[in-house]
């Protein structure tokens, strides 16, 4: 490899000699592996592409695109118009002579565009409700979920789960190797339901034997299990039940709607049952002077509804814990009639005042 002189010496029959010199007349280029570049290697179809020898002092090229197409350019543009992968073979041949041939297999890659969609097992549920999505989608590399929510995914098949109700948009974009996207978009999805249970019951305080009515009747409400706290169950979104022990009962619901969702509710101490008489330790005689004569007077019942004070000189009153002034002196008996939801209840309160 490099250039070379050349010298000649003749002689003829007379014993003459004459000598030739050429500088770098012969010239050796090195082995020839031709070079070239594109500007889109990969991509999606239809692919345009600008291919260029870079071969310096290259005087002849003959290229092979690999898809049935020649070229004799140095520079020039091409456009595959189907998916595939395709082989690249350049020939050149530069000013020195040299001549070299490179072929490159699968050099050039058109994708063909994915196909986005996706089935999902469980559209339709109460909160929180999971679904699981089958990535049914061809051509693709990669994923990427919106599920309607705010909440997204890369998974192939991913499983999300809704906490709030109302209606979800869900949205696939499938990609291929070489960044060909398709889309698929299902309108309402998902559809996730939900029950806002409550009850109520009427009175909810009494005397023993109480009966009770329970209502859980609201608009989609299908059934209610009642669990009425004294041991014993009912079913109904109206029912009454009767309480015969005085205490406090912590009350359950188990609602469900017509969409098949329940909820749980328990609301203790819910319901109150009172002894129909009350122990009541008559209080020791009050003193006052008039004027005033001013005495305050306390209920000392729980749960009551309704009073009546006789104070023993004419006047009364009906508000739970009451004041009177006396205005003449004396010896006052004085007398507290109380009532609840269910039977009433008489309280006979000695005072004297």
């Amino acid at each position: 490899m490099g250039s070379y002189d050349v010298t000649l010496i003749v002689t003829n029959a007379n014993g003459c000699i004459d000598t030739l010199v050429k500088p770098a007349y012969i010239n050796i280029g090195p082995n020839l592996v031709p070079s070239f570049t594109v500007t889109n290697q990969a991509g999606c179809f239809p692919l345009s592409t600008l291919f260029t020898c870079t071969v310096p002092g290259a005087i002849s090229w003959a290229w092979d695109l690999g898809d049935g197409s020649i070229s004799t350019q140095q520079s020039f543009s091409h456009v595959y118009p189907n998916p595939g992968s395709y082989d690249i073979t350049l020939s050149v041949i530069t000013t020195s002579g040299c001549n070299g041939s490179v072929t490159l297999p699968g050099y050039i890659t058109v994708d063909d565009y994915p196909t986005a969609s996706f089935t999902l097992n469980n559209p339709v549920g109460c909160k929180p409700h999971s679904v699981t999505f089958n990535n049914t989608s061809t051509g693709g590399a990669t994923y990427s979920w919106n599920f309607g929510n705010g909440n997204t995914s890369t998974a192939f098949n991913p499983v999300n789960i809704y906490s709030s109700p109302g209606t979800f948009n869900v949205s696939l974009i499938t990609t291929s190797p070489n960044g060909c996207t398709d889309s698929s978009v299902v309108t309402s999805a998902v559809t996730v339901n939900s029950i806002n249970a409550s009850f109520s019951a009427t009175p909810r305080a009494g005397c023993a034997p109480l009966t009770v009515n329970f209502s859980s009747a609201a608009p989609g409400v299908v059934a209610t299990t009642w669990d009425f706290g004294d041991g014993t169950t009912g079913t109904g979104l109206n029912v009454n039940h009767t309480y015969p022990i005085v205490g406090n009962y912590n009350i359950q619901a188990v609602i469900t709607s017509s969409t098949g969702c329940s909820d749980t509710i328990i609301k203790p101490a819910y319901v109150r049952i009172n002894s129909g008489t009350v122990p009541y330790t008559v209080p020791d005689t009050i003193l006052v002077c008039t004027p005033p004569g001013a005495v305050s007077f306390t209920d000392p019942t729980i749960s009551s509804t309704t009073w009546l004070w006789n104070f023993g000189d004419g006047d009364s009153s009906t508000i739970k814990n009451p004041s009177h002034s006396y205005l003449i002196p004396g010896i006052y008996t004085v007398t507290l009639t109380t009532s609840m939801p269910g039977d009433a209840v008489k309280h006979l309160i000695l005072m004297q005042s």
